[in-house]
């Protein structure tokens, strides 16, 4: 019998000290030792958070969350500007591609359907296609190239078929896209779903001039400073400043604006034409939605009674939606980021092809000279 004692007293103390061991009072002691783990509450606290330690958590929770989004956005930015990079190294390279095969650069538009009279005796399109529909071929492109006319004119359903595909070397990843990158032209095209979806956008505009490029509301001037303008083709012999120290393309935005009677559109450069811009209102110009233009309150519509593209054109100027700056492709190919608050003088020396001038001294705005032929 005392085996038998001394045999279960060990089973006990072997079986309950363990848990009375963790007991935090004598009454939790007895109430482990002489009831069966089923039978047991002892009265102890459940395990479990309370409401408080609940709100900590999840401010706690919240507060690493608003450190790591910015993070986060800031990487997914940093992707998407490197992308717009290598799409206008693409298009540098496609353009001086194009050189090399016909010993000019294209035209950076082709139009005279406001009748420049620089251009009379010309066989000019009204509203014909641009230097970015002449180097789809170039681009891995050829499939919407095979469905334009790039001779005929823009306007005509049997030669713009084409100007209805998006090209993604054309689209900065950056834009937010608002109209599935459709944009308003003209009445009556409708290449897209909705009303005022007309011809697929550009984040891409050649560099025209380094003062007002336009002749008219969208029509650049034939005469330019720049490289990319109306009706010339301009050779790389030409570019005496030298190709590395010239702009050539630009970034563009675009933005909200109002169809005189089909509401809401897109105004933005297209590149199948209208695809030229200057540099005289500098980077990111307040007029454009990177520069704080408010389109809530003063959209691309005319300003009661004036043209949606005109005021665009005025007014954005090259921009782009990265914070601080714009990317351009240069003459020889390369491709740099501008600041936005880079001095307006430094900026047109960089846009005129054969000023001759210095980075310190005044921009020269040369003569005009007479168009030459594609």
């Amino acid at each position: 019998m005392l085996g038998k004692h001394l045999y279960m007293e060990k089973s006990f103390t072997e079986y309950y000290a363990p848990e009375a061991a963790g007991a935090s009072s004598l009454s939790e002691t007895i109430c482990m030792l002489f009831t069966t783990p089923s039978q047991r509450s002892c009265n102890r606290r459940a395990v479990g958070f309370t409401l408080v330690e609940l709100l900590v958590v999840i401010a706690i929770i919240g507060v690493l969350v608003s450190l790591l989004l910015p993070a986060v956005q800031s990487a997914r930015e940093a992707a998407r500007r490197s992308s717009c990079l290598n799409n206008l190294k693409q298009v540098g390279l496609a353009i001086l591609n194009y050189e090399s095969a016909r010993g000019t650069l294209p035209y950076g538009t082709n139009q005279n359907g406001q009748r420049d009279p620089a251009l009379t005796g010309r066989n000019i399109s009204a509203f014909g296609f641009g230097w970015s529909a002449s180097i789809l071929p170039y681009i891995e492109s050829g499939n919407a190239f095979d469905q334009i006319n790039i001779d005929g004119e823009l306007g005509s359903t049997r030669d713009n078929l084409g100007a209805g595909t998006l090209i993604t070397a054309y689209v900065c990843p950056s834009r937010p896209d608002e109209t599935d990158h459709w944009a308003e032209c003209c009445s009556g095209f409708n290449l897209g779903p909705g009303p005022t979806d007309d011809i697929r956008i550009t984040s891409y505009a050649g560099v025209s001039d380094s003062v007002d490029g336009f002749f008219g509301t969208a029509q650049p001037v034939s005469n330019g400073d720049g490289v990319l303008f109306n009706a010339h083709a301009v050779a790389l012999s030409e570019i005496t400043d030298g190709t590395s120290s010239t702009l050539m393309v630009g970034e563009v935005t675009g933005g909200p604006g109002k169809h005189p009677s089909q509401g809401f559109a897109w105004i933005s450069h297209m590149w199948a034409g209208w695809n030229c811009q200057d540099t005289a209102d500098g980077l990111n110009p307040f007029g454009s939605v990177p520069g704080g233009r408010d389109t809530s309150l003063d959209p691309f519509d005319g300003d009661g009674g004036g043209n949606r593209h005109g005021e665009y054109f005025d007014e954005s100027g090259f921009s782009s939606f990265h914070v601080g700056g714009v990317h351009f492709a240069f003459a020889d190919g390369s491709v740099h980021f501008l600041n936005e608050d880079i001095q307006q003088n430094v900026l047109c020396v960089r846009t005129t092809r054969d000023g001759g001038e210095t980075s310190d001294g005044p921009c020269y705005v040369r003569p005009p000279v007479g168009p030459r032929a594609r």
